[in-house]
């Protein structure tokens, strides 16, 4: 998984954090993970515990949630919102 200032990819899946539609909780194996769809119709499922065990790119991708989360463009379930604590 890679990401910049703005996005956030796994193989040819990325979406843009920054413009985060729709983030809901779910599983990935044993896993919690967070499917998040962007503006523009991208997917993305992200699996929580690697990503968060680096710091630095835990920190790209939250900025980009919260961001989507606080100017109300976002679609965030309950669940999401406890887990993600946004």
């Amino acid at each position: 998984m890679i990401a910049g200032a703005r996005w956030v990819q796994q193989r040819d899946e990325w979406v843009s954090t920054y413009e985060l539609e729709k983030i809901r909780s779910t599983t990935f194996g044993l896993n919690r993970a967070m499917s998040i769809r962007d503006i523009h119709g991208n997917n993305f499922v992200l699996v929580l515990r690697p990503t968060q065990q680096n710091p630095l790119l835990w920190n790209l991708v939250y900025n980009g949630i919260a961001y989507s989360v606080a100017h109300g463009n976002c679609d965030i379930s309950k669940a999401a919102r406890r887990i993600l604590k946004v």
